[in-house]
């Protein structure tokens, strides 16, 4: 599941709700297993959208078993002995409803959207799953090799995510984050039923789970069936999530550059260090604005404006900032260099921008927070994204409360905290570099290099 910019959005857009209103006004109650249910009514409509976030994601998987997170979402639907094979798909289907699933770095989802009369049935399933997964030996090895085509199509053969890829390998070099979601290639192919069994025992309790429901349903209504699908499944111990820290600071300048033939305009990345929400939530806040203000927010953005619009020494210019991650993140800046401005000289000359003191207009600032405020009963009316929000923080660790109340906190937010959080990002040395270019012959390569310091 990817952060877009509509998500760096949607946290924004939480800001513009009168001081106190409630966004979603969740119903939150916990079983006696551990199973904390987050109810969010929405009776716009006759459906609901039942989500299952399970703590756990592919920095979990374990060396040498990456993609073990994963592997294991494709395997969920796979049948119980209650309801076997592709039943679970299929009846959901059948309702007219929908179901997929995603796995993160942090944790992995699952969700079904059905009318409201066949909530019970799909609580039922999802409960039947979560303690009763079959996880058949003849399921296992087709489904390893739909895996590895997925790894084919979405990574080996584009040129883009091989250097990505590599990239987070190279700026996470102790961090699991560093290691991809879908998991490398080698560790797939000996992944095996028993690697599974263990994973899924392990981490697939209710204490260790978040059932979020969105839409035409009341929690008084509803909470007895939950009692009556999920109780009865047995607690297990508190989740220890052992993680290797990525050194606070490293002086080692990663550079990668990945010559492929079908690449016919050269891409440049830039990584660096970012402040983490959990740990620093005012700095994280304003590097989201500062983000929109510098980068994302097209004609209006300053170095968009600067770069693209005014010099043309780039044709497109972007930042990239996953905040809501359990561990520290990287914020990264892509561009890709006009008609006749080399690749070497975009990047100088963005990363000298990039550390001179920056200006930020108040009435700017103010008219690009103000700029949402019509847009904030949006999120009140999609029960997607309401429901995605709550239970993505939660399996992260942060209150509902900081979520419903993030109005106040976001109007603190002021020009000085842009300037600060500025100086401390981008006068920081760079986590790491990457180029994507096109070589002189035709042959895919890619070169790594490493700098005591940046150049």
């Amino acid at each position: 599941m990817k952060i877009t910019l509509l998500k760096c959005l949607c946290w924004i857009l939480l800001s513009f709700l009168p001081s106190h209103a409630k966004l979603f006004n969740p119903k939150i109650f916990q079983l006696d297993n551990g199973l904390t249910v987050v109810v969010i009514e929405n009776h716009r409509v006759p459906l609901v959208k039942a989500m299952m976030w399970y703590k756990v994601g592919s920095a979990d998987d374990q060396p040498g078993k990456t993609g073990l997170a994963h592997f294991l979402e494709h395997m969920m639907f796979k049948g119980t002995q209650k309801y076997p094979g592709n039943f679970y798909m299929e009846e959901i289907s059948r309702r007219g409803g929908l179901t997929n699933a995603a796995t993160s770095r942090d944790y992995t989802s699952y969700y079904a959207v059905v009318h409201k009369n066949d909530v019970p049935i799909v609580l039922d399933m999802e409960a039947d799953r979560m303690q009763n997964l079959t996880l058949p030996e003849s399921e296992v090895g087709p489904e390893r090799k739909v895996v590895l085509e997925e790894r084919r199509m979405r990574t080996d053969n584009q040129p883009s995510a091989i250097l990505h890829e590599a990239f987070q390998r190279a700026i996470y070099q102790a961090h699991p984050y560093g290691r991809p979601v879908i998991g490398w290639a080698e560790d797939i192919k000996t992944l095996d039923r028993d690697d599974l069994k263990r994973f899924y025992t392990h981490y697939y309790k209710p204490n260790n789970a978040i059932l979020v429901l969105v839409g035409d349903i009341s929690a008084t209504d509803i909470r007895p069936q939950i009692e009556k699908s999920f109780g009865s499944i047995p607690g297990g111990d508190p989740m220890v999530r052992h993680r290797t820290s990525e050194p606070e600071k490293r002086d080692v300048d990663v550079q990668l550059t990945l010559a492929d033939p079908t690449i016919k305009r050269p891409y440049l990345y830039q990584a660096f260090s970012a402040p983490h929400f959990r740990k620093n939530p005012k700095d994280v806040t304003a590097l989201n604005l500062l983000n929109l203000y510098l980068f994302n927010d097209g004609p209006n953005s300053t170095f968009y404006d600067e770069f693209v619009e005014k010099n043309t020494l780039a044709t497109s210019l972007r930042a990239h900032f996953n905040d809501m991650t359990l561990d520290p993140a990287v914020f990264i800046l892509t561009a890709q260099p006009s008609a006749g401005v080399s690749l070497r000289a975009l990047e100088r000359k963005l990363y000298k921008r990039l550390r001179q003191p920056i200006r930020i207009d108040k009435e700017k600032l103010e008219r690009l927070k103000k700029r949402f405020q019509v847009q904030r009963k949006y999120l009140q009316d999609d029960s997607l994204i309401g429901g995605e929000i709550l239970g993505e923080t939660l399996t992260l660790g942060i209150p509902v409360s900081f979520i419903e109340e993030y109005a106040d906190y976001i109007q603190t937010i002021q020009p000085e905290d842009l300037i600060r959080v500025h100086k401390k990002v981008f006068s920081s040395p760079l986590r790491g570099r990457a180029k994507l270019i096109s070589p002189r012959k035709t042959t895919r390569k890619i070169k790594a290099n490493t700098k005591d310091k940046d150049s």
